[in-house]
């Protein structure tokens, strides 16, 4: 009798350990799915170094698409459902805004509450280009292969991207923003 309610019991304890795992299994992909989304980058295009296109039914789909390719490091994701695969972070050259993209390194960091300061990070650039905001700039930064510093231009909102901790050199401005990544 013993024996009997003891395999009793563990039975029971196995069925309800058996209910917990596809809790568990859905909680871990919720989890994934909100990490994976904090990484989009709205109408921002990854341009340039591309493994291969294809048609996906979801931006979703793109990044597991993706995330399973081998050598695969980013995305663009058009609004005609087009899916571009990039074996670089940040494409070719790094992103840029454009409307009805959407765009996404399956590494990604994003921007500190803390921006910059009040300093010109004079040359090592990698490129520049116009953004909407400061933190668009640092994500751009974030986003792009090789970038270490930036350097915003607050009145214009031109974008510095930079390959060396601060630039070539480093001066104190009242227009410029700079910011080292971490």
């Amino acid at each position: 009798f013993t024996t009997l309610l003891y395999t009793i019991k563990f039975e029971r304890s196995m069925m309800s350990t058996m209910m917990y795992v596809p809790v568990l299994i859905l909680l871990a992909f919720v989890q994934q799915s909100v990490q994976q989304k904090q990484c989009y980058r709205q109408d921002v295009n990854f341009g340039g170094a591309d493994i291969k296109s294809t048609w996906e039914h979801t931006v979703d789909r793109c990044f597991t698409k993706c995330r399973y390719t081998a050598g695969c490091r980013s995305f663009t994701y058009r609004s005609d459902k087009m899916c571009f695969l990039k074996n670089k972070k940040g494409g070719a050259a790094g992103p840029n805004v454009l409307s009805g993209h959407i765009s996404a390194n399956i590494q990604c960091q994003n921007v500190d509450a803390f921006w910059g300061e009040a300093a010109n990070f004079g040359g090592a650039d990698i490129r520049h280009t116009k953004v909407n905001s400061a933190a668009q700039c640092e994500q751009f930064c974030r986003d792009t292969e090789a970038c270490k510093s930036v350097t915003f231009a607050v009145k214009y909102r031109i974008c510095y991207l930079k390959n060396r901790i601060n630039g070539n050199y480093r001066s104190n401005s009242s227009v410029y923003r700079s910011k080292n990544m971490n």
